[in-house]
């Protein structure tokens, strides 16, 4: 009996010294990380669940005894968005407290817009404040995730998507197919335009410049009739869209 004991008392201090520590506070979260854990990799996510940070085995220096590593959520309301993006997760600070990478890791961060534009991962610079998009990157628009791979010890980083032009649209006879002049948007561009009055939709290349703003300053873009016809009657010759980057 005294030997079961024994074992029990020596299994819970060995379990006790392996398990990484995990501190949490709000939206705070914090670990360190061991020698052991180190070499095995760990996946430590934000307290929402909508931000992983996945740490491959080995991804640090085998001579480190430990590493911390924390992940802070800011939600929306500390966040300074550019004039022409939308936030569309919340704002997370992470820190791994080591420069002794010895590969990189991988950060996963879901968003919760139902919008095609183009989104991606932003590194906000608070100095500067000014962001800046991380790349390369993958996206999974079924599960609504981005991830990134990485090698620093410490960013700021959140999802923006390109917020969608909203104006007017007109028609012109260019190629007969589904094309579109724009200013924004370069050449080979595809573009989703939505008509605002009836919900339609067509996705159109970019393969002209215009329209001129000088003289239409409320238009955003140009459509081929043949993309126009298939929102709207040619007869109305102006309607509401809007227009995102795919």
């Amino acid at each position: 009996m005294k030997s079961l004991f024994l074992k029990i008392i020596t299994f819970i201090i060995i379990i006790t010294f392996f398990i990484p520590k995990i501190s949490k506070a709000q939206n705070n979260i914090s670990i360190i990380l061991d020698k052991l854990t180190i070499k095995k990799g760990y996946t430590l996510k934000s307290i929402d669940k909508n931000f992983t940070l996945g740490l491959w085995p080995g991804f640090a220096s085998e001579d480190l005894n430990n590493v911390e590593v924390a992940i802070n959520d800011f939600g929306r309301d500390f966040a300074v968005i550019q004039d022409n993006k939308n936030l569309i997760s919340n704002l997370y600070e992470f820190e791994i407290k080591t420069l002794d990478f010895e590969k990189p890791y991988v950060l996963i961060l879901n968003y919760d817009s139902e919008n095609e534009s183009e989104k991606a991962i932003y590194f906000y610079n608070q100095a500067l404040n000014k962001w800046s998009e991380v790349k390369p990157s993958l996206i999974d628009k079924d599960k609504k995730i981005i991830k990134v791979m990485l090698k620093i010890s410490y960013a700021k980083l959140a999802v923006l998507e390109e917020k969608p032009l909203i104006g007017k649209a007109s028609w012109y006879k260019c190629v007969g197919g589904n094309y579109a002049a724009s200013i924004k948007y370069p050449k080979k561009t595809f573009l989703k335009v939505t008509n605002l009055d009836n919900n339609k939709t067509v996705v159109v290349k970019v393969n002209d410049y215009g329209p001129d703003r000088n003289i239409h300053p409320d238009r955003v873009i140009d459509l081929d009739v043949v993309a126009f016809k298939k929102i709207a009657d040619k007869h109305l010759g102006i309607i509401n869209v809007k227009v995102e980057k795919l």
